[in-house]
């Protein structure tokens, strides 16, 4: 009986020892500041409002950089900047574009990672550390246009932009990106070759600029701005520019004058009175190729040099009666001499005489 009474004594007696091995008492000591920096007074840095760059704050610290963590304080108000170490020397700041209208402002922690298995009796805690990281708002701004052609000019630090679109028209987007701010596209003169829409959008969102097919021979051109308050006329510029029909030149026409199919060459004869009542009714027809077009000159008698004078002789008018598409209305002549001038008809763009009206104007 007293043997197994001291089988067991003994093995209780090695449990205890063994327990204590295991739950061995660790003293936690708080010791230095878990970093200290180098340069920021009251631990804040203050960020340029609307600033997206990376900063780098200098540190110095006496604990590994794997003990450590940085924790924003609320993590609610860490949706704008990263805080992490790069290497011991340094936490880089890393702000977004993220709520750039407004003023921002986190508290990060510097503390020791979670706690992990120790040896030692004694562990020195680092004390937490707080820095606050603030960025100012910053105002709403037209940051860039982008489009397929789309060009960008510095004009003494104001960029001014300017798209060239073909004379066939057409559907072009514009990508149009704020600082987080709504945008407004708007017109400074309204004009007939054109539509666009939405007229307002948030960053990053497109405007559909549609340009009708161009059928004169002349370019359009129009200046919009882009701006972040739709009653200024302050903003971004830009100017676009829709091409000149191409026409092609008519080889052939068929020409009437009052109803009645003419010969080229003939002569008219013109009222010294003068005015609309006295207008001389022309039809042309192009015959050859279907879709080509004409030029009208007023030339010298007999010549291809134009009269710098017409204007005083004659006008060319359109008219808009059926079956007609022009008149010429002479100008009365005040002179005691008769006046002549001719009308050549040309393939647009080009010298090629296709039909020529000879006009004798009584004194």
């Amino acid at each position: 009986m007293k043997k197994n009474l001291l089988l067991i004594t003994s093995i209780a007696l090695l449990a205890s020892i063994a327990s204590c091995d295991k739950e061995q008492i660790v003293e936690k000591e708080v010791g230095k500041p878990a970093i200290e920096f180098k340069d920021l007074t009251n631990n804040t840095l203050v960020l340029q409002a609307g600033s997206t760059e990376e900063v780098l704050i200098g540190i110095k610290t006496d604990f590994d950089i794997a003990d450590l963590v940085i924790e924003p304080k609320d993590k609610t108000t860490a949706d704008w900047c990263i805080a992490q170490f790069d290497g011991k020397d340094a936490i880089k700041i890393t702000p977004m574009d993220n709520g750039l209208l407004e003023e921002k402002t986190t508290v990060f922690v510097v503390k020791a990672a979670a706690t992990k298995s120790v040896t030692e009796k004694i562990v020195y805690v680092p004390e937490n550390v707080e820095f606050t990281v603030t960025r100012g708002a910053d105002q709403a701004k037209i940051l860039e246009l982008s489009a397929e052609g789309l060009v960008a000019e510095d004009m003494g630090g104001m960029i001014m932009y300017s798209l060239n679109i073909p004379a066939e028209g057409g559907d072009f987007s514009i990508k149009i990106q704020t600082n987080g701010c709504k945008w407004y596209f708007t017109e400074t003169m309204q004009e007939w070759w054109y539509t666009f829409e939405p007229a307002s959008g948030d960053n990053g969102q497109n405007v559909v600029f549609t340009a009708y097919p161009n059928q004169m021979p002349q370019e359009n051109a129009s200046t919009f701005i882009v701006k972040t308050d739709p009653d200024s006329f302050e903003g971004t510029y830009i100017t676009i520019k829709q091409a000149a029909k191409v026409a092609v030149p008519a080889s052939a026409v068929s020409v009437s004058w009052n109803g009645v199919k003419q010969n080229s060459g003939q002569t008219i004869e013109l009222s010294a009175d003068g005015g609309r009542d006295k207008a001389f009714k022309l039809a042309i027809e192009v015959t050859s190729p279907a879709e080509g077009e004409v030029d009208f000159l007023f030339c010298k008698p007999g010549s291809m040099t134009v009269d710098p004078n017409a204007e005083n002789i004659a006008n060319l008018g359109m008219c808009f009666e059926e079956g007609l598409t022009h008149q010429i209305i002479p100008v009365k002549n005040t002179t005691n001499s008769e006046r002549k001038i001719d009308l050549v008809i040309v393939g647009a763009g080009t010298q090629n005489e296709l039909f020529r009206i000879k006009f004798n104007q009584q004194a």
